[in-house]
């Protein structure tokens, strides 16, 4: 499973990331968002607050997706599997750069994944700027 980089039933919230932070650590912050890199700290996210998840049956290939909602996590892996949540932390810890490695198609697929696709909003349409900040 796969926390994406954007929010709402087709991950259309492509400014999520933007605003997430902020929004959860608003206290700390004071309207200063100079001081975003010395936060540290968790939060947990829930409801509306929550990124898109999605799953691969194929990890090679992009168009295996699909969106998980949280509140059926159990219909896609199974009734032993239950949602406890998620939680963003800010610490200085190295950001890992591993997801490529995990999900081959972001390498094999990227010149098709280009962030210039016109994103359908009835539809999930995978996009390298879904997965990855940076190209």
């Amino acid at each position: 499973m796969v926390a994406l980089l954007a929010s709402g039933e087709h991950a259309t919230d492509v400014n999520f990331p933007n605003y997430v932070v902020p929004q959860q650590f608003r206290s700390e912050l004071k309207g200063q968002l100079a001081l975003l890199s010395s936060l540290r700290g968790s939060r947990e996210l829930t409801g509306k607050d929550l990124p898109t998840l999605v799953t691969f049956s194929n990890p090679n290939d992009s168009t295996t997706s699909r969106i998980i909602r949280a509140d059926h996590i159990e219909l896609v892996f199974g009734s032993n599997v239950r949602w406890r949540g998620i939680v963003i932390e800010m610490t200085t810890d190295p950001v890992t750069r591993d997801l490529e490695a995990r999900l081959p198609f972001l390498v094999s697929q990227r010149n098709t994944l280009r962030n210039d696709r016109v994103r359908d909003s009835n539809r999930f349409t995978p996009t390298l700027d879904l997965f990855l900040r940076n190209d």
